[in-house]
């Protein structure tokens, strides 16, 4: 009855499940705290009731990353759950919220709802993360969701590798909270700027720098120096198959045949859509975008456009950025 309000979106599979109560009475043992009447296996009110009885706080567990390249969702969790054994905080697995693969500006992600079901039902006391920025990628809004959903609603928040914890630092969390923030936001700047000057000069040297236009694939350079994950480095090349398409398609919309035509013919022969479109074929735009594209002229440019988070709309945005633009033709 307890769990018929919080979202089954954005929890955790039954491996996590058992690894995280697992990973939370390893913890528990070396707190001393007295598990002989616990059973993992026991429905969640009982779980529950037991802890009141050893009075244990209960928590909700958010874990996120956006890349592989993150600490991952056992990681998270593991240190997490880990840490709050030592604080006498239970942490059932059914109050753990997870989102994989999702970038911290989104606001609409099903962990994130799923957590904020469960404090504002008061089903846990304690907001539990591995950091700050795992909540948002502005500290801002990290800071306003654990003020306005935790703090003011007498609950609690822990953020474990950055040592904050609202109950303890009453008056001196906000500070820490933006301190971290601050730093958080400064490094990732310049690790985008560190990324952003290797890629151009790569790009210079003709490799291949994320995605390609259609009608071109890639190819190995055989000796040139390995990309970061060891993959051989490559060079776009025109497609001797694509390639022809696009120049037969391109004269048919010269000599006057209508573009919506062009675009239900490249469909319907099951012609390749850019790689970086969500769609299943080319859409109109793509089709049309292909057309004017001035890669097919010769002229490759990096740096044209920017991603750049806009807390007004609430979403990433894509920037023109004239003044760092290099043309390669």
């Amino acid at each position: 009855m307890m769990n018929s309000q919080i979202p089954e979106a954005g929890r955790i599979n039954a491996e996590l499940t058992r690894d995280t109560h697992q990973w939370w009475m390893e913890a528990a043992e070396s707190a001393d705290i007295d598990l002989t009447d616990f059973n993992p296996r026991a429905p969640l009110q009982e779980r529950l009731a037991w802890a009141f009885c050893n009075q244990l706080e209960i928590g909700t567990v958010y874990t996120r990353y956006s890349t592989k390249f993150q600490h991952s969702t056992a990681d998270q969790l593991k240190t997490n759950v880990e840490h709050a054994a030592a604080k006498c905080i239970y942490c059932p697995p059914d109050y753990v919220c997870i989102d994989e693969g999702q970038r911290g500006f989104k606001a609409r992600r099903n962990g994130l709802n799923r957590m904020l079901a469960i404090l504002r039902q008061h089903l846990a006391t304690v907001l539990i993360v591995f950091k700050a920025s795992r909540l948002y990628r502005q500290a801002y809004r990290g800071y306003q969701l654990i003020q306005q959903e935790v703090v003011e609603e007498g609950l609690r928040a822990i953020s474990v590798t950055q040592q904050i914890d609202t109950k303890l630092d009453s008056k001196q969390w906000k500070m820490l909270f933006q301190v971290h923030g601050i730093a958080d936001e400064m490094m990732i700047e310049a690790t985008s700027d560190f990324v952003r000057s290797g890629l151009r000069g790569l790009f210079a040297r003709g490799y291949t720098v994320g995605a390609i236009p259609v009608g071109y694939r890639r190819k190995e350079i055989p000796e040139a120096p390995a990309t970061n994950r060891g993959l051989p480095r490559t060079a776009p090349e025109i497609d001797p198959e694509v390639g022809p398409k696009i120049k037969e398609h391109f004269e048919m919309i010269r000599d006057g045949l209508p573009i919506r035509q062009g675009w239900l013919k490249w469909v319907e022969e099951r012609l390749p859509n850019d790689p970086r479109s969500t769609s299943p074929h080319m859409t109109y735009v793509g089709y049309r975008n292909m057309l004017e594209r001035e890669a097919y002229r010769g002229y490759w440019e990096f740096g044209r456009n920017r991603n750049q988070y806009s807390t007004k709309k609430d979403y990433t945005c894509c920037v023109e950025n004239k003044s760092q633009v290099l043309i390669v033709g």
